[in-house]
């Protein structure tokens, strides 16, 4: 482009140095004496065989002044430095190794190259293509690293991007003078209804990929929330295996059987279920906000929801559970056996998730909804086959454990246990005394058969409440999202005060400004915020920034606006901690 535009009535060159290093240099010699701060001049990655070339400030700047001279001068010789292109270096090419070598002698490296640990260029090729996919796995492709350089393609796509923004705003009516508006307001009628028609939207795609991306960050940056479920989790496992610690076979351990298995198809469940009543509460506000903005819609959050706590809570929390629970009871000690009873569990989750979902839809404050949710809860109870022969009640009532989650789940764990993984017809056979076995009628108690017809679960194989339980889980799934979407939030709005000055003819104190205060203006040069938050471990603080290096001036008499994106620091700047003596529009 320079050298394209070298004509007579301009006289052009290029100059065309390579790496610059010199005083004051932030990047070259900088980033080279971090890695002897680090200790790591030991390690070389390939061969040390691709040149490098540099060049001194100095002698870049003197040369600058000479092909300004040449410019200068007028006899025929300027002639040979316009149209030209310099390459300007200190000295011949050096491996690139040995520049940074020389750097770190005369910063006081003494490592000698037999220590030196050489790793081959492929290995670094492969750790890093594996590094690059993880980050873009984890982050959804959402973040660019923080040292990854921009392509010249994507550069160019980005300024052909913004001009043909500015080509369209520059062609829309909204730009016109109020004479250029033809027919009046039906003309603006006409163009307000164009544009919202061809308002873009983004995909549901990309709604679910950004907001799963968003309360992944969340949740991991809440490590007591994951540590809590977890812990919550073990620690019911561990005080309800204990309750139930070791049953054996007699009668009165096969009713404590029973027992167990209400516990673990209701229990655990009703703890996620306020657990996770609490924590919509606290972000459907956002929800209903964004989504009056248009910005999220209601299937995207609740799917997003789901998957970014798949890993970290849906799965992990029940199988805490199911495993320290199930082994410390003493069942079975069957793989086929103890999945399934993990599948019920982690059913029971969903379950619970999903009409703690209902609850905050249909009450958006925790008051109502963890009532609606206890209140739920009792009927699970009562229906759950447990505490109530539903067989021995009167049939206008019975169709209630229908309607009960629990009842199908205690069920399934109930066949689980007492009729699955055995060949014997009466199911499973437990610890009967009497002569004769199964034979006996005294045995009839101690069989898998007459413990599931005593208790009235007319259940004869695993898929039946299985599958309803999945089912459970996505009615309550698609009622929450529809109470989500037509079920209106009490948002609240800034209303205008009415002012109630009295504005008669009577005395009045008339406030002055007093002549001694100035207005100042208050600049901001690369203000930031970060707080130190110590880790897990409690052996190493780390560093998180909550307000990126920031430069501005705020002018007195003036309205200043902060704007931003979620998360980039805009409460962080509020006037009443940081700036009291602007008034600021966050």
């Amino acid at each position: 482009m320079v050298l394209s535009a070298n004509c007579q009535e301009l006289g052009t060159l290029c100059l065309r140095p390579p790496a610059i290093y010199g005083e004051r240099d932030s990047q070259l010699i900088l980033g080279v004496l971090a890695i002897l701060r680090d200790k790591k001049t030991n390690i070389q990655l390939g061969d040390n065989s691709n040149l490098y070339d540099s060049i001194y400030v100095g002698n870049a700047a003197s040369a600058h002044v000479t092909a300004a001279k040449a410019f200068l001068r007028n006899d025929a010789s300027n002639l040979k430095v316009e149209g030209v292109a310099f390459f300007i270096t200190d000295d011949a090419s050096l491996p690139f190794w040995d520049f940074q070598r020389k750097v770190w002698a005369a910063a006081g490296d003494k490592t000698s190259l037999a220590k030196v640990y050489i790793i081959p260029a492929w290995a670094g090729m492969a750790v890093a293509a594996m590094v690059e996919y993880l980050f873009w796995a984890f982050t959804l492709g959402q973040k660019l690293p923080p040292k990854t350089l921009r392509l010249p393609e994507l550069e160019t796509i980005s300024r052909t991007r913004v001009q043909r923004l500015k080509n369209a705003w520059q062609a829309s009516s909204l730009l016109q003078e109020p004479e250029d508006i033809h027919d009046g307001k039906e003309t603006v009628a006409e163009v307000t209804h164009e544009n919202k028609s061809q308002r873009l939207e983004s995909s549901f795609a990309r709604e679910v990929m950004i907001q799963t991306a968003r309360a992944l960050k969340t949740t991991i940056r809440d490590p007591m929330g994951i540590v809590g479920s977890l812990a919550e989790a073990a620690t019911l496992g561990i005080i309800a295996g204990w309750i139930f610690l070791k049953l054996d076979g007699t009668l009165s351990g096969i009713r404590s059987r029973e027992g167990a298995l209400y516990t673990a198809a209701a229990l655990q469940g009703y703890s996620i279920l306020l657990y996770e009543t609490y924590r919509l509460t606290l972000n459907i506000t956002l929800f209903d906000r964004e989504r009056s903005e248009g910005v999220v819609g209601v299937f995207s959050f609740l799917i997003s929801r789901r998957l970014a706590r798949l890993l970290l809570e849906d799965v992990t929390v029940p199988l805490v559970f199911s495993t320290i629970f199930y082994f410390l009871v003493g069942f079975r000690p069957l793989a086929s056996q103890s999945f399934v009873f993990y599948a019920v569990v982690l059913l029971c989750q969903y379950v619970s998730v999903t009409l703690a979902a209902v609850c905050v839809a249909a009450f958006r404050d925790f008051a109502r909804a963890s009532l609606a949710a206890n209140l739920s809860f009792t009927l699970q109870s009562i229906c759950s086959g447990f505490f109530i022969q539903l067989n021995r009640i009167p049939s206008y009532v019975q169709w209630i454990k229908y309607i009960a989650y629990v009842w199908y789940a205690n069920g399934a764990l109930i066949y689980n246990e007492f009729l699955a993984y055995t060949s014997n017809l009466e199911g499973q056979i437990y610890d009967c005394q009497e002569p004769g076995g199964v034979d006996n009628p005294d045995c009839k108690p101690y069989t898998g058969s007459y413990i599931v017809e005593s208790l009235g679960f007319p259940f004869n194989s695993l898929w039946k409440p299985t599958l309803t339980l999945v089912a459970f889980a996505l009615v309550f799934f698609f009622g929450s999202a529809l109470l989500l979407k037509f079920q209106a939030a009490q948002l609240s709005i800034s209303r205008v005060r009415p002012n109630e000055k009295d504005h008669s003819a009577k005395m009045q104190n008339v406030f002055r400004p007093h002549p001694d205060v100035r207005p100042i203006s208050v600049t901001l040069d690369s203000y930031s915020l970060a707080i130190q938050k110590r880790s897990l471990t409690g052996r190493k603080s780390i560093k998180v920034s909550v307000l990126k290096p920031i430069n501005t001036t705020f002018e007195p008499g003036l309205l200043n606006v902060i704007m931003g994106p979620s998360g980039s620091g805009k409460t962080s700047l509020h006037p009443p901690t940081t700036l009291p003596v602007l008034r600021l529009i966050l």
